[in-house]
């Protein structure tokens, strides 16, 4: 554990030095804990018991055990607040630690990112208690954080649902005396597809004019390939290395990677990543490849009847042909006719047109990030909110003029 976890987010060493909390309280446990197989598997009951099923938190892929998954990017420690009853876990709070940036951005333009050490909590935390135990669990891991936080640090709550107990208590007014709470960006639809028996059932949901336009785009592609065209999908460890290479290879002549500093970057860390995924049996990854070339990739997961969509790229050279939808069908079908088929595919969070497209139902959420309430802090969301609304003022104006789009269009190709 870094002396940035044991000093700054709960740590037993200093807990004579902090007020007496409240019952029920959370207990602060390192990687190093997770490796007890005993808690390992009281968690994943803990997970069962509240119905909560999301990958990210699963212990194994935080790194229980003798194995290591990490979700990408990697993170360099872990944090894990527990809370017990009279009979057993009754609350979890996985934070992946890590360092982001707050982009203050102006349509694709940035004008400057702050770095910040962050501390991520993904969707909510995890409790099976009555409403008055969640609430006072929500509140009291809130009131440590709090407490823990210094300057530079971050907790990023990503994928919140909106109507959930703890978005309510980061806005009250109890909170928002010792935090400061930014949003980043509006509240989104989180898309999900429930796929149904068979394929052509799913394509019957798409509507007739999506569908002819999808099935033509994929008989032009393969035309104007000369047939070679193919998805490939990889789950084992020996195709890991491929994907990898394959993946970053597409990865590199995306927008996302020259313009915002994203992508598959680390290619060391994610073929260790991958690995450990296939030895658990979650890796589902597929590369659309067109004469041979990678031209389309999406990194995903299938765990609990769940496929988690992680990351997608395609070449832009290619997207006149629509390769990223042609890819998207491809992994559709190959789902719905594998014998472990998914119940729900997980379009993971943040809206897209293309995820909309694809899915058939959603959920609001919001991002979050939380500070320590100081002068410093407050200055830089008062920027971070002033280039938010000017972010909002001129893309209402440019849309008036009918110019946004084609200004999207060249600052992309520019990069």
């Amino acid at each position: 554990m870094s002396e940035l976890m044991t000093t700054r987010l709960g740590s037993p060493a200093d807990a004579a030095e902090r007020p007496a909390l409240p019952s029920p309280s959370w207990e602060l446990l390192d990687r190093q804990s997770l490796r007890d197989p005993d808690l390992c598997r009281e968690l994943r009951d803990l997970m069962e018991r509240s119905g909560d099923f999301c990958l990210l938190h699963d212990p194994l892929w935080l790194g229980a055990g003798d194995d290591v998954v990490l979700e990408y990017p990697a993170r360099s420690a872990n944090a894990f607040y527990i809370s017990r009853g009279k009979d057993g876990l009754i609350g979890y709070a996985p934070f992946t630690r890590g360092s982001r940036r707050l982009r203050f951005a102006i349509g694709e333009l940035i004008l400057y990112r702050r770095r910040l050490r962050s501390f991520t909590l993904v969707h909510d935390l995890i409790a099976d208690a009555g409403p008055a135990t969640r609430r006072a669990l929500t509140s009291e891991l809130l009131d440590v954080l709090a407490r823990r936080l210094d300057p530079g640090d971050g907790i990023f709550l990503d994928g919140v649902p909106t109507d959930s107990l703890l978005v309510e208590l980061v806005s009250s007014s109890a909170a928002q005396r010792r935090l400061l709470t930014v949003r980043l960006g509006d509240a989104f639809e989180h898309q999900f597809a429930k796929l149904p028996p068979t394929f052509r059932d799913y394509e019957a949901q798409l509507g007739s004019h999506s569908r002819l336009n999808l099935r033509h785009r994929r008989k032009k592609l393969s035309a104007h390939v000369g047939g070679e065209l193919r998805a490939a999908r990889f789950t084992d460890s020996a195709g890991v290395a491929t994907f990898v290479a394959d993946a970053q290879k597409v990865s590199q002549t995306t927008y996302q990677w020259r313009l915002l500093g994203l992508g598959l970057r680390d290619a060391v860390e994610l073929r260790a990543t991958l690995g450990s995924a296939a030895r658990h049996g979650w890796l589902r990854s597929y590369i659309l490849y067109c004469r041979g070339e990678p031209v389309a990739f999406m990194l995903g997961y299938l765990y609990r009847r769940t496929y988690h969509y992680m990351d997608v790229g395609y070449d832009p050279t290619w997207a006149q042909w629509g390769v990223g939808s042609i890819l998207q069908m491809e992994v559709m079908k190959d789902l719905i006719e594998d014998p472990e088929r998914p119940e729900i595919f997980d379009f993971s969070t943040g809206y897209g047109d293309h995820k909309a497209r694809f899915g058939n139902f959603s959920r609001s959420e919001t991002n979050l990030l939380l500070l320590r309430k100081c002068p410093r802090n407050a200055i830089l969301v008062a920027a971070y909110r002033a280039t938010l609304a000017m972010d909002k003022h001129a893309s209402r104006w440019l849309n008036i003029l009918g110019l946004k789009a084609a200004i999207k269009r060249w600052v992309r190709q520019k990069a």
